[in-house]
């Protein structure tokens, strides 16, 4: 490279400043102070929604204990007619 090709490069590298830093500007503070409140009302209402679409499915409720009584009536007859 030659001296001349140097001298180039040292001056536009000298010709364009260097950026500044960005301004900083507060949008937050002119946030409505109703917008967060939604906001966590929306969180709350998204976790009920996941933990009741998660939550295990239980069939109603019915006579079962009337058939495990019967289940366990008929064990009852078996057992002594199987010691004989």
């Amino acid at each position: 490279m030659s001296h001349h090709e140097e001298h180039a490069h040292g001056e536009a590298a000298h010709a364009h400043p260097a950026p500044g830093l960005p301004e900083v500007k507060d949008e937050a503070g002119d946030t409505p102070s109703w917008v967060p409140k939604v906001g966590v009302v929306v969180v709350i209402a998204l976790l009920a929604l996941l933990a009741y679409a998660l939550a295990p499915i239980q069939p109603p409720a019915t006579d079962a204990p009337a058939a495990d009584e019967q289940t366990e009536a008929e064990a009852a007859v078996e057992k002594p007619a199987q010691e004989k």
